[in-house]
């Protein structure tokens, strides 16, 4: 891997260890994913996190659910022709809908064909018998990709089928009343919010203090085998010094995007705590001054 695809790797890493610390006891298994607003990247975090997951030896199943603009049948390269419609409406086997992709431990259930009235289809109990069905079959996380809150009200009908709720959000671009009225109505049905992804970051500026880590961390890696890591990290040090002065323009950093067209995916800071984000705060965990979105 390149050094800026280290960075989002950990990036997702930090995600997959606040899920696991989130709550006491077993870690919650079904897991629906959604923003306030369309364009926040939620499909994309979807897609991520799910491989993410997968490339740690959990086995792995990711529902579209976002009927009326799936896309994550592009992200992963899978036929569209049938998928979660075909179960919902038509009581298709889920065999017949469940695709293999091109990581290991990773599956998908595509949206299949558009419906005239999605949010019809989306029934809490027949979606906790699907998930049931899911785990039977050895899944250990069901992610489930779903429509923007203040859109569509598809979202609020899954809420009591799943065991936790992540919330997107994307940096200086997500307006903050949409945030808090989606976090607050998210709440009155009770949903179990675990915390909120801050999307496309725009890293610090060079002579903040998390670039002065992230030269400790190219030296950690070692550019030169002879050097011993004090010599690396005081190069580090140095560079970070030497970068500090007049404010450099805050700019995003070098992103992929995936197959379906969304928008890049930067560094992120993730809270577990259920609260909005704050633009500081020791409740964060930042995770590179790089971004980046896997290609699927």
């Amino acid at each position: 891997l390149t050094e800026s695809h280290h960075d989002v790797e950990e990036a997702f890493r930090a995600l997959r260890s606040g899920l696991l610390l989130s709550q006491a006891g077993r870690p919650p298994r079904a897991i629906l994913i959604t923003s306030a607003v369309p364009g926040e990247g939620k499909s994309t975090v979807a897609a991520n996190f799910a491989r993410t997951l997968a490339s740690f030896g959990h086995k792995t199943v990711l529902l579209d659910c976002d009927l009326r603009h799936p896309r994550q049948h592009k992200v992963f390269d899978v036929a569209a022709d049938a998928g979660l419609t075909n179960i919902l409406a038509a009581d298709a086997p889920v065999d017949d809908v469940l695709r293999p992709t091109a990581f290991e431990n990773l599956w998908l259930v595509p949206g299949g064909p558009c419906p005239p009235d999605p949010a019809t289809l989306l029934d809490p109990e027949r979606f906790k018998r699907l998930i049931a069905e899911l785990e039977d079959r050895g899944f250990e996380f069901v992610l489930i990709d779903t429509p923007p809150v203040m859109i569509f009200a598809d979202t609020y009908n899954l809420v009591p089928a799943v065991e936790g709720v992540v919330l997107v959000a994307r940096a200086q671009l997500t307006p903050k009343d949409a945030l808090r009225q989606t976090s607050e109505a998210l709440r009155k049905v009770k949903a179990p919010l675990l915390g909120v992804v801050l999307n496309g970051e725009v890293g610090e500026e060079r002579g903040g203090s998390y670039y002065r880590y992230y030269h400790y961390r190219r030296g950690y890696y070692g550019r030169g085998s002879s050097k011993s890591r004090s010599e690396d990290a005081a190069e580090g040090a140095d560079g970070a010094a030497k970068e500090a002065g007049p404010p450099a323009s805050p700019r995003r950093r070098p992103a992929m995007v995936d197959r379906s067209g969304g928008a890049p995916v930067s560094g992120r800071r993730v809270r577990f705590d259920g609260a909005a984000p704050r633009s500081r705060g020791a409740a964060f965990v930042s995770t590179g001054p790089r971004g980046g979105c896997y290609s699927a």
